[in-house]
């Protein structure tokens, strides 16, 4: 399940993607995602349509989201 999601949001989003916690957890994943833009509404945009991604797939909640622009 975590595989397709994180793929589905590399390849629609153009986001990078990556596991970064509960890897030893059976059934919990967290997952970060890193958009890189000129302006920070299209990265606001982008991160916001990623969470509309993970919201709509099956099986699927967000506990938590944290944004940090650098």
């Amino acid at each position: 399940m975590l595989k397709p999601l994180t793929v589905g949001l590399r390849r629609s989003l153009n986001l990078s993607v990556a596991e970064i916690g509960h890897q030893d957890l059976w059934q919990r994943a967290e997952i970060a995602c890193a958009a890189i833009g000129s302006a920070r509404a299209v990265v606001d945009e982008t991160l916001r349509a990623a969470d509309r991604m993970v919201e709509e797939a099956d099986g699927v909640r967000i506990v938590d989201t944290v944004t940090v622009y650098r």
